[in-house]
């Protein structure tokens, strides 16, 4: 594995001209060949693309012995030139040689976990890596242990309920939980399993934040996996608050996180003890278990648009479509006439299974 220095003043500069373009530069967003079952792979592609600390990590590696590497830097090259639907089979060969069955439905976040570790940079693993501290505490003899790990996305749990928000999926994730029954774990000190409170910390934030919408669950009801198709509230930004441990997630609306951010002006300092993130990528899964289909929604740096990408076909969009899409306000139980017809409206053309699987938040620096 080679030494890559991360050069975050290099991205800051790429995001900055980008903005300074807007006005004259004309965006560029391309489509993916799809060589059968591979849309999978072409929402992380443009995922990927419009991330640029992860292009820059990319772009400064030589040495092109790693094929995954040397395939990406092509596939990146020629979206940038705005090539007609760009062609991946040079990766899909490379991913085949690795023993990943490429021209099969997969999971989209072992295969986001698995592109990292074939990358095998570590500076383009810190672009993604978040530290969570696991702490227990037996509640016999009150001895605590501690374990911190270091993971590549933050992977929610969905329950069967009919409607959740990112923020509150967020929180529960970090809740204090008591470990009974056949959970209970050994105490080392009482030699014996005992009920312990579980808790969990986020003690360092990334630069890319990654959340995985865990949808595909057993139902022990009916005895069977099952996708969940409940709604989830996603908002355009989040905003954490750095306590004695770590972060904890802020629930609060997207206008009001975006008055802060204005307040702020890009100084921190006007807003100490938090971090902000924004969404610019959301991949969708529509479908089932048995079958289904991979699309992206990502919004492009240089120019701030959302876009729609579904394989070959590429095309531009807003974020009020992709709340109605994605059913978000249906998690809020929003009673808005005005709403509801537009979502009637949008979810008769097209497939009412869309559920977005895969978010990638920038952090505002």
């Amino acid at each position: 594995m080679g030494n890559v220095t991360w050069n975050r003043v290099a991205a800051e500069e790429l995001c900055s001209t980008g903005r300074q373009e807007r006005q004259s530069h004309h965006v560029k967003v391309t489509g993916l060949k799809n060589y059968g079952s591979t849309c999978y792979m072409n929402c992380l592609i443009q995922s990927f693309f419009v991330t640029p600390m992860f292009r820059i990590q990319l772009n400064e590696w030589q040495h092109l012995e790693n094929k995954i590497i040397a395939d990406l830097q092509g596939i990146f090259m020629n979206l940038e030139r705005g090539l007609q639907s760009v062609d991946t089979y040079n990766l899909a060969n490379s991913l085949n040689h690795l023993k990943w069955t490429v021209n099969k439905q997969q999971d989209l976040e072992e295969f986001f976990q698995m592109v990292i570790n074939a990358i095998d940079v570590e500076d383009v693993r810190k672009v993604y890596e978040v530290a969570l501290l696991d702490s227990l505490t037996c509640l016999r003899c009150n001895t605590e242990t501690t374990t911190m790990l270091s993971y590549l996305d933050i992977s929610l749990p969905l329950s069967m309920d009919a409607s959740a928000r990112l923020e509150g999926a967020l929180q529960h994730f970090l809740e204090e939980e008591d470990m009974k029954g056949e959970d209970k774990p050994f105490c080392e000190k009482c030699k014996t399993k005992q009920i312990m409170r579980k808790k969990g910390s986020f003690v360092t934030l990334p630069q890319v934040l990654v959340i995985h919408l865990n949808r595909f669950v057993y139902d022990i009801q009916h005895q069977r996996h099952v996708k969940l198709e409940r709604p989830v509230d996603i908002p355009h930004t989040l905003r954490f608050k750095k306590d004695s441990v770590g972060y904890v997630p802020v629930c609060q609306t997207d206008e009001n996180l975006e008055e802060i951010l204005r307040r702020r002006d890009g100084n921190p300092d006007k807003d100490p003890g938090y971090e902000h993130f924004k969404l610019f990528s959301i991949c969708v899964h529509c479908g089932d278990l048995e079958r289904g289909h991979y699309y992206a929604y990502i919004r492009h740096h240089e120019n701030d648009q959302w876009y729609l990408c579904n394989d070959s076909a590429v095309r531009k969009t807003d974020w009020s479509y992709i709340r109605v899409k994605l059913r978000m306000k249906d998690a809020r139980n929003d009673s808005d006439v005005r709403w509801r017809n537009l979502h009637n409206k949008v979810q008769s053309s097209t497939n009412r299974h869309s559920t977005a699987i895969l978010l990638m938040y920038e952090r505002c620096l």
